[in-house]
């Protein structure tokens, strides 16, 4: 299987938009016609903004020109620690690849792409939150499993 990792550009919003629904189908977190236009419609505006600004970095693995995998990248400046004197975290999300073309390696390399993105930028730590079929991928890149996360859910 032949696939090129490339950053996302503007061009790719609606095909970006497709894999990020079909993501969100998969995990159940979209069950009717009328949330996935409502989400899709606001992930389309989030892409359009963000992607623009580069506030949202998304690598992308193309396949015959059709988007086959997508990953995500946000920079997160906060006040130094000891382990990370510059403060920079970087968060993944969006690590999606369509199932037909799982297993060859698609996900390893947004990753690898998603790592040097945050190496050549200065970043301090990568978090993220992984699947159970994700978590070999991140844990074979030395990523560690904690269990300290907490959320609270204020519009929602």
């Amino acid at each position: 299987m032949e696939f090129m990792i490339r950053r996302a550009e503007h061009s790719d919003v609606e095909e970006l938009v497709e894999l990020r629904m079909a993501l969100l189908q998969e995990v159940g977190g979209l069950t009717n016609k009328t949330e996935i236009e409502t989400v899709s419609h606001a992930n389309k505006m989030y892409y359009e903004k963000h992607l623009k600004s580069e506030e949202y970095i998304s690598f992308v693995a193309e396949s015959q020109g059709k988007l086959i995998a997508t990953s995500g990248l946000i920079i997160i400046n906060r006040p130094p620690y000891l382990h990370n004197l510059l403060g920079m975290d970087a968060y993944i999300m969006n690590v999606y690849t369509i199932p037909t073309y799982r297993g060859n390696g698609i996900a390893t390399a947004l990753l690898d792409s998603c790592i040097e993105f945050a190496k050549n930028n200065h970043v301090g730590r990568i978090i993220l939150t992984a699947s159970a079929d994700g978590l070999p991928v991140y844990e074979k890149r030395g990523f560690k499993r904690k269990s300290s996360a907490m959320e609270l859910v204020l519009n929602g």
